[in-house]
């Protein structure tokens, strides 16, 4: 925990694609930096019980996932169990006519399922949830904090203030990078200009990773190695005392869908 960084950025993945493994870790671990992987225990459960690594379409097994947090590079959330859907419900979202005795049971249910099955295959419980397909449903969030939940992120494309208020880390928005667009667009969109962009890092939840600009690379120097970021974990041991980060605009970034070059950074 401590003092978040003058601008943070977080990097998060959704879903547990097997290429976070293969193509995401390895340059994670060449730029020094961290991310946030936030699987669906239902594709983890099907690989792993019929192993198959193939960075186009896989999802990772308990094993992966093992690796992951023993880089040191990494920390898992939760994506939900089985509720990666569209129907009948729409992501963790209450059905239509659905009672909050009911819903408040699905929830609960799926969630501590994954949150079992994490702590038995790989030693630990995710403290961030990441809801499918960003749908909010009410009341989840005490839920959350009811299960030990210390972050929720959803995927409304804005900036955040974070706070030392521990609640300030609760459906945190996040930016979609979709692979038709390019950089200077994505940038635009973000209200940066392209000769600025040293402190930003565009990230994914598919099918491809972020690619690191060939010489001076994306991200000024920090002073003895400081990280850009901290993973949600780090900032709310820290949220007691986040000091001097009241009011700093937080922009998590989400999901490129092709390779990222940053051009132009000083």
């Amino acid at each position: 925990g401590g003092t978040l960084p003058e601008k943070p950025v977080m990097i998060t993945f959704d879903d547990g694609h097997y290429n976070n493994l293969t193509y995401a870790l390895p340059l994670l671990q060449e730029l020094g930096m961290e991310a946030v992987i936030s699987v669906v225990g239902r594709y983890t459960k099907e690989y792993s019980d019929h192993p198959d690594p193939n960075p186009n379409y896989a999802y990772l097994s308990w094993a992966d996932i093992s690796a992951l947090t023993d880089s040191g590079h990494v920390e898992i959330g939760s994506h939900s169990f089985d509720m990666h859907r569209q129907s009948p419900r729409m992501g963790s979202d209450r059905m239509r006519g659905e009672d909050e005795a009911s819903y408040r049971a699905a929830f609960l249910s799926d969630t501590r399922r994954l949150q079992d099955m994490l702590e038995e295959k790989c030693g630990f419980s995710p403290i961030v949830y990441a809801y499918p397909f960003g749908a909010v449903g009410r009341g989840t969030a005490d839920m959350l904090r009811e299960l030990g939940f210390m972050c929720s992120l959803t995927c409304r494309e804005k900036g955040n203030r974070i706070r030392r208020d521990p609640d300030s880390l609760f459906s945190l928005g996040r930016f979609n990078r979709p692979g038709d667009m390019t950089t200077e667009a994505f940038m635009e969109k973000l209200g940066v200009a392209i000769s600025k962009t040293a402190d930003i890092i565009v990230h994914n939840d598919s099918k491809a990773v972020m690619e690191r600009v060939d010489g001076a690379g994306p991200f000024r120097e920090h002073p003895a190695g400081e990280r850009m970021w901290r993973t949600p974990s780090e900032v709310h041991s820290g949220a007691a005392s986040l000091n001097g980060s009241r009011g700093r605009r937080v922009r998590p970034i989400q999901r490129p869908r092709r390779r990222v070059r940053l051009r132009g950074v000083p």
